[in-house]
């Protein structure tokens, strides 16, 4: 059963499971609950998220972002031109970048590329998301070895998602879209032709959100996964 992972670096992410609600009949599953930490207070004159771009070939993590591990044993570094994630398999795990200030993820998009997918196990998923004025609101696209997810948490309390019979096989880049009040979730083989997920009215704020880059694990796959991110918007 999916488990969504809740991009919340620099805390253990809490995890929810499909529920069998659904949002007034439009297969919109209902999951929850989330937990609530304060974000702080957004800025103001914020940059587009579309604007914001690496392709973290100088190895060193810029200014731009924090990175975090959960459990410590996990690793998140800028290596090889790319930003690599390493979990030991161990347990669940979560760990990935995010950015350091805020953005404007209003009538802009943004996209990265999986550059490298560990073993695909269906406790195993890699995330592109926004997180917004809260903890408890965001948006992300999340794929696994079976399906591609778009998502969100408009911060009531619980998090809703769809999922497309797409894995990994069909998914090289994640990319979230937003334009006059419409949020689109979307995928690619390709980086030039993409798919949608979900279409939606714009479910939460997203006049200033940090953009997160991570992947976890639900549990244990006995084995090391490394995956790695790449071209950021490029």
């Amino acid at each position: 059963m999916h488990r969504l992972l809740v991009p919340l670096l620099l805390l253990a992410p809490p995890s929810f499971r499909v529920g069998c609600d659904c949002d007034g009949g439009s297969g919109i599953h209902r999951a929850g609950p989330v937990v609530v930490h304060d974000a702080g207070q957004p800025d103001a004159g914020l940059p587009k998220a579309g604007t914001l771009s690496d392709d973290f070939d100088d190895n060193v993590t810029g200014a731009i972002w924090t990175s975090s591990q959960a459990p410590p044993a996990s690793q998140v570094r800028e290596v090889n031109q790319r930003l690599e994630i390493s979990l030991d398999g161990l347990g669940a795990a979560y760990a990935g970048y995010r950015t350091t200030g805020r953005y404007d993820a209003t009538d802009t998009a943004a996209w990265v590329e999986l550059a490298a997918v560990g073993p695909q196990f269906n406790n195993h998923e890699m995330i592109l998301s926004y997180v917004g004025r809260t903890l408890d609101q965001f948006v992300y696209v999340e794929v696994n070895s079976t399906a591609i997810f778009g998502g969100y948490a408009p911060g009531d309390g619980g998090g809703y998602f769809v999922a497309a019979d797409a894995g990994w096989t069909a998914v090289r880049f994640l990319r979230l879209r937003e334009q006059a009040g419409t949020m689109t979730w979307e995928y690619s083989a390709d980086g030039g032709e993409y798919h949608s997920i979900l279409v939606r009215p714009t479910p939460i704020d997203l006049s200033s959100v940090q953009v997160d880059l991570s992947a976890g694990l639900n549990g244990p796959t006995g084995t090391a996964i490394l995956d790695a991110f790449d071209n950021l918007n490029r």
